[in-house]
């Protein structure tokens, strides 16, 4: 048996199959994989090997330029405990901190008025567009019910759960809603100030969160902008 493959096997719950038919060239390089391997044990995330098999490009990752600073920013975020975290959502590792998990972060904890244990409770949270978020939480603010649903059901649920059991409206009603918003250019855009707008005059009240809202509007504009 090669060492890679060797080392793979060793680790309980991984799925040797699974990460060499994702990520072929692992298993010919053991001195490669094997640092990783150990940074996210004695990082501390739960059933390692289930973690791997999930994401198995956290295995080619770069240690330096990518997962420990993320590691570092979740941290300073405010997340408690980033080993679950990461083992509930393990492709967080996947996305650039500045272009992708700073908007979408300010933007819930801002404008959308969630909390980091809402995000931890439901960290895939993170994985959705900007536009998919602003979205779903504008209609539930026109049907009077912002904020009234946690963030697993707001965001899983189907378009006529979400629409008919969590608005309480109609199934038209929401498509009428998405098809105005894709009907002109830029009405995520438009969203998103608004958003950012009522957060300005509501909630930042010190230099702190003003600079936040800044940062937010930037990188909004950015993802924004790209999408294009």
């Amino acid at each position: 048996m090669r060492p890679a493959v060797e080392l793979l096997s060793s680790i309980p719950e991984l799925e040797v199959g699974r990460v060499l038919e994702q990520l072929p060239t692992v298993g010919l390089n053991a001195e490669a994989i094997a640092p990783r391997i150990e940074y996210y044990r004695s990082l501390g995330v739960p059933r390692l090997g289930r973690f791997l098999s999930r994401h198995p490009p956290l295995l080619a990752y770069s240690l330096e330029a990518n997962v420990q600073p993320k590691v570092a920013w979740l941290k300073e975020q405010g997340f408690g405990d980033v080993p679950t975290l990461l083992s509930r959502n393990p492709s967080l590792l996947s996305m650039p901190v500045e272009a992708s998990l700073a908007p979408k972060l300010a933007l819930l904890l801002g404008p959308l008025g969630r909390q980091i244990g809402d995000i931890e409770h439901f960290p895939r949270i993170l994985n959705y567009s900007v536009e998919h978020l602003t979205l779903r939480h504008d209609f539930l603010a026109a049907a009077g019910k912002a904020g009234a649903h946690g963030l697993t059901r707001t965001y899983r649920s189907s378009p006529h759960t979400f629409a008919t059991k969590l608005a309480k409206r109609s199934l038209d009603e929401f498509e009428a809603f998405v098809a105005r918003r894709a009907s002109t250019r830029g009405p995520h855009r438009r969203a998103a100030d608004a958003f950012l707008a009522r957060y300005e005059g509501e909630g930042a009240k010190d230099d702190q969160r003003r600079a936040a809202v800044a940062a937010a509007r930037s990188r909004l504009d950015g993802l924004l902008e790209a999408a294009r």
